[in-house]
């Protein structure tokens, strides 16, 4: 019985975990995703400068300037044509929660003096509208050389902590049905022996007080009996 249960709980917890590392991976931009995206382009920190905005659809989250080939088999208007630093920005993006970051000049346009935002800082705020691709559900990935390769660590960040901790709550709550049952089974068994005993006591007192009345008509009848003799023998003697 306790080996089943501890089976049932471990199943448990592990199709729990594996829906939430699955939910969260597609609901998050990852390196190597093509995603649809909205953003909007500041010219200062405080995000009042609007330089430019619209959606972008297909954006490929990669390095470089080149979609992979199995990427494009999928979605074949998949574009890389984006600023270094503008697809890191998206990597680690919720699908629908905006998120802002900022590219400095010197990783913006600064190698091309004819440009019009050439030596400027840029503050972009996206959103992921769509992930397109996810890279996540192919057997190839990519990699980067940049220290935004990894959007999702394995260890640390919230969602990691919403997942262990929904985990351990999955846990507990399995091991406090089972103990809540257990006991209950427990109070069951302890009352039907006290119910048990119980009958067994309240039948030996009914059946002590049943030959007791059979005494006391016993006794009744003797003494009535008695009685009928001394009046006849009182009887015959005044004769």
């Amino acid at each position: 019985m306790f080996s089943r249960k501890v089976v049932f709980i471990t199943i448990l917890l592990s199709f729990y975990l594996n829906v939430s590392i699955y939910a969260t991976a597609a609901s998050t931009a990852n390196w190597g995703d093509v995603v649809n995206v909205y953003y909007e382009l500041y010219l200062d920190s405080a995000y009042s400068n609007l330089k430019e905005q619209g959606p972008i659809s297909n954006v490929y989250l990669g390095p470089g300037y080149a979609v992979p080939s199995y990427v494009l088999e999928v979605v074949p208007d998949a574009n890389a044509g984006f600023l270094e630093k503008f697809k890191e920005g998206i990597v680690g993006a919720t699908v629908n929660q905006p998120k802002a970051f900022k590219i400095n000049a010197a990783d913006g346009y600064a190698n091309d003096p004819t440009h019009e935002l050439y030596g400027a800082d840029l503050y972009f705020r996206i959103t992921v509208t769509e992930i397109v691709y996810d890279a996540s559900a192919n057997t190839t990935t990519t990699t980067s050389t940049t220290s935004t390769t990894s959007s999702k660590p394995l260890i640390g960040g919230v969602d990691t902590l919403v997942i262990l901790g929904g985990g351990a709550l999955v846990l507990l709550g399995g091991f406090g049905y089972w103990s809540y049952r257990s006991s209950r089974s427990m109070r069951s068994a302890m009352t039907g022996e006290r119910s048990s005993s119980f009958s067994r006591q309240e039948r030996i007192t009914k059946e002590k007080d049943q030959l007791k009345e059979l005494r006391e008509l016993t006794d009744s009848m003797r003494s009535s009996e008695e009685l009928s003799e001394e009046k006849e023998v009182k009887f015959r003697r005044r004769r």
